[in-house]
C-alpha cells in the first residue's frame, strides 16, 4: 500500500478532506482545537504522509520493535489488543 502511486481521483479526494478539516478546524474554539502537530500532519499530501509512516516504519524496525521480512505483523498486533 506505501509503495502504491495515488491515483488523481484519490488525490483528489484527500484534498477536499483537508480542506473540509481547515474550514471546520477555523470555526473551533482555540481551546478545543486539536494538537497543532496533527493539524500539521492532517495538511500533508498523501505522499509526504506515506514518507513519513515508511521513516516511522524504519526507525522502529532499527530499535527492534518490528520487522519488514514478516510485514509488520508485531505493529499490525500490538494495534489489536
Amino acid at each position: 500500500m506505501l509503495g502504491l502511486v495515488c491515483n488523481c481521483e484519490l488525490v483528489a479526494d484527500h484534498r477536499r478532506l483537508v480542506q473540509r478539516r481547515a474550514q471546520r478546524d477555523a470555526r473551533t474554539p482555540e481551546k478545543l482545537k486539536r494538537n497543532h502537530s496533527l493539524v500539521h500532519d492532517g495538511k500533508l499530501s498523501i505522499e509526504e504522509k506515506k514518507r513519513k509512516i515508511i521513516r516511522s516504519l524504519r526507525k522502529l524496525e532499527a530499535a527492534g520493535v518490528i520487522s519488514a521480512a514478516n510485514g509488520y505483523q508485531q505493529l499490525v498486533n500490538e494495534i489489536a489488543r
